[in-house]
Parts: C-alpha cells; structure tokens; sequence
C-alpha cells in the first residue's frame, strides 16, 4: 500500500492519518496530536518515530 501511495501522490501532497507508529513513519513528515494539540512537527528522514510515553525508538527495546 505504502508504494502504490508513493507513486499515486507523486507531485501531490498526501496526508495520512494513521494509529500505528510503523505506517507514520513512511512519511515525508510526521505531525504528532495529542488531545487536540500539535505536540511536534519534524522530518521523518534519519529520525526514528519514538514512543510518547517512553521517548524510546518504536521496536527498539
């Protein structure tokens, strides 16, 4: 699904809505919400997707 997204939205802006860390972090950029509020706006590329409650990598102990 990611790579037919990919080149569906070639040219285009994309926004995904997702719950799960593993698909937000296909994205160019990652806009984090958390009870109505933005809690952080950043770049996806060499920056892992951490957990809010442990500020640990996902999948990563």
């Amino acid at each position: 699904m990611a790579a037919g997204l990919r080149s569906l939205g070639a040219g285009r802006t994309v926004v995904v809505v997702a719950h799960r860390p593993e698909t937000a972090s296909r994205a160019d950029r990652v806009l984090r919400v958390a009870d109505g509020t933005v809690q952080e706006l950043r770049h996806t590329a060499h920056h892992p997707l951490t957990d809010a409650t442990s500020g640990r990598g996902i999948g990563h102990g």
